[in-house]
């Protein structure tokens, strides 16, 4: 069996857990490594022999690796019929992390501007205060940082050809009891996890 993983770093965690459960030919590709110079030789002999495919969402501006179903160039077009697809938005979460001003990646809109409205009204020490006792609401920055994944889940759903994982759902069924991030861009196990063992294998399964 041939596996390609198309991802961020993300990718990485699927596959220390999949490839313990599954063995099998793996290839994985970090999109942040693209040139922006098209598809490599050695991505699109693999993508004809591949037998699953699993990707994190790409915009039509990664061309030939864009996932995007609505472009007319994307890597589906280079895959076989039969092979099986599998995907899950990048994950992406800063609500679990203190308030810090400028806390934030490129491109994503994590809330953190909620310290610069409370630094209107209070006090460093007083903002400290609140947050030790719990009386700043993150449930607005929860929800900021939930949107562009919840989105393009919505987005692929629709397409039932592509077996699309909703890691949303899950987060907010269990993020009180367990901690589920390591950094705002790196889940923990428990997503991982319920990625590979209970997604992957339950879709393949099928």
């Amino acid at each position: 069996m041939n596996i390609l993983i198309l991802s961020n770093c993300q990718g990485d965690a699927v596959l220390k857990y999949l490839e313990q459960k599954l063995p099998a030919n793996y290839r994985k590709f970090h999109i942040y490594k693209w040139d922006g110079n098209g598809i490599t030789d050695e991505i699109l002999n693999f993508l004809k022999i591949i037998d699953v495919l699993i990707f994190t969402f790409l915009s039509k501006k990664f061309e030939y690796y864009s996932t995007d179903p609505n472009t007319k160039i994307n890597i589906f077009n280079y895959i076989n019929k039969d092979c099986i697809k599998i995907g899950f938005g990048s994950i992406f979460q800063t609500a679990f992390w203190p308030v810090i001003p400028d806390f934030s990646c490129k491109g994503k809109d994590d809330g953190h501007n909620v310290i610069i409205e409370l630094k209107k009204k209070y006090s460093i020490n007083e903002i400290l205060s609140k947050f030790d006792d719990n009386k700043i609401n993150l449930q607005e920055r929860f929800n900021k940082c939930e949107k562009p994944t919840k989105n393009i889940e919505e987005y692929y759903i629709k397409y039932p050809d592509l077996n699309i994982i909703s890691v949303t759902d899950f987060i907010r069924k269990n993020y009180k009891e367990h901690k589920l991030f390591i950094t705002h861009c790196h889940p923990c196990s428990y997503i991982i996890i319920y990625i590979v063992i209970f997604k992957c294998f339950q879709t393949k399964s099928s």
